[in-house]
């Protein structure tokens, strides 16, 4: 069956040993990245969120540490020292963390709730790019399954789910009732959208939402009440002098506002930079809290969530195995369905050969065709099934059985088996 500690691989850069200055630096384009990735492995799944750069590798054959190593050199070249970033981690170690991730336990805010939503997106930017067939497609369909299960049976995403609502707990600690002051959100994508509706629901009445891109703003404000403008250095400067609080949630290589832009201001507002990496450099010119004072924030109601995360890391090790059995499940009907492909060729080229040899003309052959395929179905069958029911027992003896027979084809009938293979 899949042997995982030979075939599964994951080349990972987090949180947990990368500065958010640096995993900015790591992020790349999608499509350029699984073809960059395709070259090297017969499955690829990239997860790239603010606190992780991931890429789960499979292939048939064996994934060696310098095969990774030597694939994302390629994909980060010329700076091939980003490549240092990466762990790479094998087989079990791969299943355990991808659970991990979708479940929230590795996240910077416990049973985070958006973690789900960036690997259900992911795992649609990896279908879009034909990157999944049979393993990582069920590994993340698994991951998923269990990420949601969790959050359903324990008590891991209660209270604090990620750094919008974290944040709207500060906001209402230092100001107590958010109706009273005016808020500027800058930027309108999954984090900033989050942030908007979190201030509604605990009572913020004055929210301007400014964005690059102003159709997205005025999107956001219609479905919340808000006012909206587009993002330049001249408007952010006006609003900041007219809030309370800026929060910052957009995605920049470099700050948007600079001590200089700061030291102009009449009235200068409390900010709160969600950006990764920072989007403000103003230290010193007014009150910040960043990412890392968040961080810390986030480890105090971590603390009140021990107990649950507990119960978690045990169902999580409950599933391990059964993931391997649906892994190796998926793996073997994709071999029977390898071995029904080879029939039908053989069925094929036999039947191409009797029309160019004269023997059955078009009309004839398309009611022999009909024929011949229910005879391949009916012989196959209890073959098949007899694979399937050893399977339930011993799924290595079943892997077995259908590797020795696929192998004996290639040797017997090579050219055919490339063809379904290729195919």
């Amino acid at each position: 069956m899949i042997d995982v500690e030979r075939n599964l691989a994951l080349a990972a850069a987090t949180h947990r040993w990368v500065s958010p200055q640096q995993l900015a630096k790591l992020y790349v384009d999608y499509d350029h990245a699984y073809r960059a990735l395709r070259r090297y492995f017969d499955e690829v799944y990239i997860l790239q969120t603010c606190h992780r750069v991931e890429y789960y590798l499979y292939s048939e054959s064996e994934i060696s540490e310098n095969k990774v190593q030597l694939a994302l050199r390629e994909l980060y070249r010329p700076d091939d020292h980003k490549v240092t970033h990466f762990r790479v981690m094998r087989g079990v170690e791969v299943i355990r963390h991808l659970l991990r991730v979708a479940s929230g336990l590795d996240s910077v805010v416990l049973g985070e709730t958006d973690i789900l939503g960036q690997v259900e997106f992911a795992y649609q930017k990896a279908i879009l790019a034909g990157a999944l067939r049979s393993v990582l497609r069920s590994l993340v369909e698994y991951s998923i399954r269990f990420g949601k299960h969790v959050r359903t049976v324990t008590g891991i995403s209660r209270g604090i789910t990620g750094f919008g609502s974290l944040t709207i707990r500060l906001l209402k600690k230092l100001y107590g009732d958010l109706s009273t002051i005016k808020v500027l959100v800058v930027g309108a994508g999954e984090m900033g959208a989050s942030i908007v509706k979190e201030l509604r629901d605990e009572g913020a009445r004055e929210i301007v939402i400014l964005n690059r891109t102003l159709e997205k703003a005025r999107e956001l404000a219609s479905r919340y009440g808000c006012r909206y403008d587009v993002l330049t250095t001249e408007t952010l400067l006006r609003y900041l002098e007219k809030v309370d609080v800026a929060l910052f949630a957009v995605s920049t290589s470099s700050p948007i506002l600079e001590r200089e832009h700061v030291r102009k201001l009449r009235k200068r507002p409390l900010i709160v930079d969600l950006s990764v990496p920072p989007s403000v450099n103003v230290q010193g010119e007014t009150a910040v809290i960043g990412f890392e004072d968040l961080c810390k924030l986030a480890e105090k109601y971590n603390r009140e969530k021990v107990e649950e995360a507990k119960k978690v890391e045990l169902m999580l090790e409950e599933e391990i195995n059964k993931v391997l059995e649906v892994l190796n499940v998926r793996f073997l009907s994709k071999m029977i369905g390898l071995y029904m492909r080879f029939a039908e060729e053989i069925k094929r080229e036999e039947l191409n050969r009797a029309l160019s040899r004269g023997l059955v003309d078009p009309d004839t052959l398309r009611r022999i065709d009909i024929v011949v395929s229910s005879i391949v179905k009916k012989t196959l069958r209890p073959f098949l099934r007899a694979v399937q029911d050893i399977a339930k027992v011993s799924p290595v003896e079943a892997y077995s059985l259908l590797r020795r027979v696929l192998d004996s084809m290639n040797i017997e009938f090579g050219e055919v088996m490339r063809k379904v293979a290729a195919d």
